[in-house]
């Protein structure tokens, strides 16, 4: 759906779900099975990365756990399953009214969600450890910048 402020973010996701579910009709009776993972805003690195790190959504709506969503998203995959939304029934309500909402409500929706949020407080850092970690190695190589990495040759994403 339309995502003011990410709007490049929003229409490359829908060009991944568009992708995902032609493949999965191509691959039908082949065996091979695909899931698009749709796991709404996460507790992850993504918002710093992003440069979103004030958007209303991230500092005071409550995040999905990216363990959870891993989980969901491999269990949707060993279930054969098309599509899984994650992330619990906020997520899959909001999921459910997109497709009875038009666009431009779905769009002024997601405006007030992704704006600069207008609260003190809210969400300062990341809560999911290892997210919190890589923010934190980002920060140490960029100077406290945020956003990503300059080059991604002299690191590894650890798995721990």
């Amino acid at each position: 759906y339309p995502t003011p402020l990410m709007s490049v973010y929003a229409a490359t996701k829908a060009f991944v779900l568009f992708f995902t579910e032609g493949l999965i009709q191509e691959l039908k009776g082949t065996n091979v099975t695909m899931t698009a993972l749709m796991p709404g805003a996460s507790d992850t690195d993504f918002f710093h990365k992003a440069g979103g790190e004030e958007a209303t959504i991230y500092k005071e709506e409550e995040l999905s756990d990216p363990e959870q969503v891993a989980k969901d998203g491999f269990e949707a995959l060993m279930k054969g399953d098309s599509r899984i939304v994650s992330a619990g029934a906020k997520n899959k309500a909001y999921a459910a009214m997109t497709t009875m909402m038009p666009d431009s409500a779905l769009a002024k929706s997601m405006h007030e969600k992704m704006k600069p949020s207008s609260e003190s407080g809210g969400r300062e850092q990341i809560t999911h450890t290892p997210s919190r970690e890589e923010r934190e190695r980002i920060d140490r190589a960029t100077g406290g910048v945020n956003g990503d990495y300059e080059s991604h040759e002299d690191h590894i994403h650890s798995k721990e």
